[in-house]
């Protein structure tokens, strides 16, 4: 990326959108809405199971 911007919404305290800047100069904007800040997230949803993708998937670490 050459430049991103992130837009906070003050009352809330968090992201509302972020404006990407990558080095073709193409502006790629993400909108944030319905953040849960307080979510339950199972920490296997954060381990890559090689299981569940094909055989010849090339895994970096």
């Amino acid at each position: 990326f050459q430049r991103v911007n992130l837009f906070i919404d003050k009352a809330k305290s968090t992201f509302s959108k972020a404006r990407i800047l990558d080095k073709s100069n193409n502006i790629t904007e993400v909108k944030m809405s319905g953040l849960n800040l307080n979510a339950t997230v199972a920490e296997s949803k954060f381990v890559f199971n090689k299981s569940k993708y094909p055989k010849d998937v090339e895994i970096l670490d």
